[in-house]
């Protein structure tokens, strides 16, 4: 699938660590975005239908935020983590997005991955 956008629609692509899972990107100016407000306030900067291959991202942050978020929800997917909000393997997606985003030479992303590691997780980074 291209990277598309069209009017008030989410910025849909494939993710280049897996082409069988499409991001959708929602920002404020796409008509679905009041009602996907309360799962990113629940869940934060995004998150994945795992089953679906789906992955959602508030486009309201910047392109550096995006692009970890996006690099943390497929470790998810590429982990099988199918539990909501367990601590643990939010840790080992932290990881996997932390070799993911070196990998593809994300570095800003990297590094702002191990930034908000403590404060998310209350661990160093490692």
């Amino acid at each position: 699938m291209e990277d598309l956008k069209f009017g008030n629609m989410p910025k849909l692509y494939n993710s280049e660590w897996d082409k069988n899972i499409v991001v959708a990107v929602i920002d404020e100016s796409d008509y679905q975005y009041q009602t996907m407000v309360p799962l990113f306030n629940e869940y934060g900067y995004g998150f994945v239908l795992p089953e679906q291959k789906l992955i959602f991202i508030d486009g309201s942050y910047d392109a550096v935020h995006q692009k970890l978020v996006e690099a943390h929800e497929v470790a998810h997917i590429i982990l099988g983590h199918k539990q909501k909000e367990n601590p643990m393997d939010e840790i080992e997606a932290d990881r996997l997005a932390y070799h993911l985003l070196d990998g593809k030479g994300y570095l800003q992303s990297k590094q702002l991955l191990v930034d908000v590691f403590k404060e998310r997780h209350g661990i160093e980074f490692k």
